[in-house]
């Protein structure tokens, strides 16, 4: 059996080779999963994961052009027993007294409950409920930006980039959303600025 020399780039910047993202459900194997584009959001990726679950795991990963679907599920069972795998839930609550005062968080799942009941202790309990929980490996950088009618003013149109380090506490950003049409802000929107 001869051995392959394969080096994986650790972020999603392609040089050369594909993106392939994979997912897993518990108890099953790694899939190639396909990533759908959209021409009403240009800039997204879609995944279409498999039904019968309402929880995955999924890997990003840059491989060789002529990397088979079987090695890249073969890798990302690799690095799956590499990593060790944190769920997460994100948290971005508005300041009842003023909407455009956000704070965001990237929360264990254990601490999802402690931490909701601490923003609201402090006025922030207006805004989405936290996000479904996922996997990050530490040092991961999770990005949030608004791709539609609201921006965050110290970020005007960049992403919010937030490191996760699991033996760290989660940094607590506080952000002021801006509205940039208040007449294009839909009503069935109201908890996200009045």
């Amino acid at each position: 059996m001869g051995s392959m020399n394969i080096t994986f780039s650790t972020d999603f910047e392609k040089k050369e080779g594909t993106i392939c993202v994979v997912s897993k459900v518990t108890g099953k194997s790694w899939e190639v999963v396909p990533v759908e584009e959209s021409e009403e959001h240009p800039k997204a990726r879609f995944l279409k994961l498999p039904s019968g679950s309402d929880k995955y795991q999924v890997f990003g990963l840059v491989v060789p052009d002529s990397m088979s679907d079987e090695d890249v599920c073969k890798e990302a069972e690799i690095r799956e027993g590499l990593n060790c795998v944190t769920n997460v839930s994100i948290i971005c609550r508005q300041k009842h007294s003023n909407p455009h005062e956000v704070i965001i968080e990237c929360v264990k799942s254990e601490n999802v409950d402690t931490t909701m009941k601490y923003l609201d202790s402090i006025g922030y309990n207006d805004g989405p409920a936290e996000s479904a929980e996922f996997g990050v490996v530490d040092g991961e950088v999770i990005e949030i930006k608004f791709e539609s009618n609201l921006y965050f003013e110290r970020l005007k149109r960049s992403p919010l980039r937030m490191p996760f380090y699991k033996d760290l506490k989660s940094q607590r950003y506080f952000e002021h959303l801006v509205v940039v049409n208040k007449s294009e802000q839909g009503r069935h929107i109201t908890s996200w600025i009045s």
